[in-house]
């Protein structure tokens, strides 16, 4: 009932009180034949989007024709990003992409996932990146302790390894291939078998290395576009798990899990020092993923599958590397985040895929300072009334005051403030 690519020009879906329903609209009520009882650009375009919407690609592909070729002028008059043109390339070029969803990178095998429209055939070039001058030029980097102004690598995001992909791809003076891209290992092409009607559809790319690395892996469709990804293949992994007396590190095969021994590991710190450190915490996270939906509530779609999700700080970089997890049956998963003494404050953001993400936010806490005064209580006078001497006395009643001592900054110059206080009376015993 929902399929909407088989909706025809006189059927349309809507959400009712009692769910969701398919029916035929009057001819007066009929908005596909009023906009093309008009017949204008504007009516064309919104009878191409309205296809689009419906999964019914060809029909929109013929309603941008019909646009470049009713209206010449105006099509030319359009930036191609905006244009016709361009709209009508999307639906009917050759088109490839690597999705991360759903693609797996297990020691030296790779597995993509690969979405394609059109395209019947697809060239696969892999190269190896120089790893070795990579990381050699980000210690020398960190070392200058400032950035090169002529050197691509780090105009943008000094340092960010995990951006070497993208760098890579809009590289467009070609400077980062020539110095970091090295000769072609493998290079091979597949036939595909698109699906009918313009829709996507999928196979599987993959690649086995002989050595550890990183790769360059490009994927050119006949007649179609470009892409482009960095393969990271390692034969060792290392895990990394807090333990009471610090930091434990467990060095395994990749692919087996078997340990590794007498393995030397050489740590360098590409962090810069923050005068205020903070005590290192451990952030505990449960969250849940899941389809609003109004008719089944109480099934969860999500039950049972593995999704991938990462962490950001506030300043963008990743803190936590893209991890699998295997959902429980609402949907939920729990993981943790050890921060480190120099972790920013701020919003951090757990994305799953690329368009879904949550935040939650990282404070200091500081022990707040209190300045205290006891003041004995003025007795009333009453000479009928005797208060008997001190010394023969088992409590006094005195008066408490307290203020929040509050750390500010003005002028350069550090000053202390007080809060909002609060006054008691209270009884001390005598000793």
């Amino acid at each position: 009932m929902l399929t909407l690519n088989t909706l025809t020009d006189d059927e349309t879906v809507a959400k009712l009180a009692g769910g969701i329903k398919r029916w035929t609209l009057p001819d007066e009520f009929n908005y596909i034949k009023l906009y093309q009882q008009v017949g204008d650009a504007k009516s064309l375009e919104c009878l191409a989007e309205i296809a689009l919407n419906r999964q019914q690609y060809p029909k929109a592909a013929k309603y941008y024709k019909t646009l470049i070729a009713k209206f010449p002028s105006a099509a030319s008059r359009q930036g191609w990003e905006q244009g016709w043109g361009h709209a009508l390339q999307q639906i009917t070029g050759n088109w490839g992409r690597f999705e991360r969803e759903g693609s797996a990178v297990r020691g030296l095998k790779a597995d993509l996932r690969y979405i394609f429209r059109n395209g019947k055939k697809v060239l696969i070039t892999v190269n190896e990146i120089n790893t070795e001058k990579l990381i050699a030029d980000m210690k020398a980097y960190y070392q200058q302790h400032k950035a090169d102004g002529n050197d691509l690598l780090f105009r943008h995001e000094a340092g960010h390894i995990d951006r070497l992909g993208w760098w890579l791809m809009y590289d467009h003076e070609n400077t980062l291939r020539q110095k970091y891209v090295g000769k072609t290992v493998k290079e091979w092409s597949m036939n595909l078998k698109p699906a009918g009607k313009h829709f996507d559809t999928e196979t599987r790319i993959t690649y086995k290395a002989k050595k550890s690395g990183a790769y360059l892996l490009r994927t050119k469709m006949e007649y179609g576009n470009e892409e482009w990804t960095v393969l990271w293949l390692e034969d060792t992994a290392i895990v990394k798990k807090t333990v009471v007396d610090g930091v434990l590190y467990y060095i395994a095969d990749a692919e087996t899990g078997e340990p590794i021994g007498n393995a030397e590991v050489n740590f360098w710190n590409c962090y810069r020092t923050n005068k205020n450190t903070r005590a290192w915490a451990m952030v505990e996270i449960k969250a849940w993923v899941g389809t609003s939906k109004d008719d089944t509530p109480e099934i969860c779609e999500w039950a049972g599958k593995t999704i991938s999700y990462a962490i950001r700080d506030p300043k963008g970089n990743q803190v936590k590397d893209e991890t699998e997890v295997k959902l429980d049956a609402y949907g939920g998963f729990t993981t943790t985040l050890e921060l480190p003494e120099n972790a920013p404050l701020g919003m951090y953001w757990i994305m799953c895929g690329k368009n879904n993400r949550r935040t939650f936010r990282v404070e200091e806490y500081k022990k707040p300072e209190y300045e205290v005064q006891l003041m004995r209580r003025k007795s009333r006078s009453n000479s009928a009334i005797k208060s008997p001497p001190p010394s023969k006395r088992s409590t006094i009643s005195v008066r408490r005051s307290a203020r929040r001592l509050l750390n500010t900054q003005s002028n350069g110059k550090k000053r202390t403030a007080a809060g909002a206080g609060s006054a008691a009376v209270i009884t001390v015993p005598l000793i």
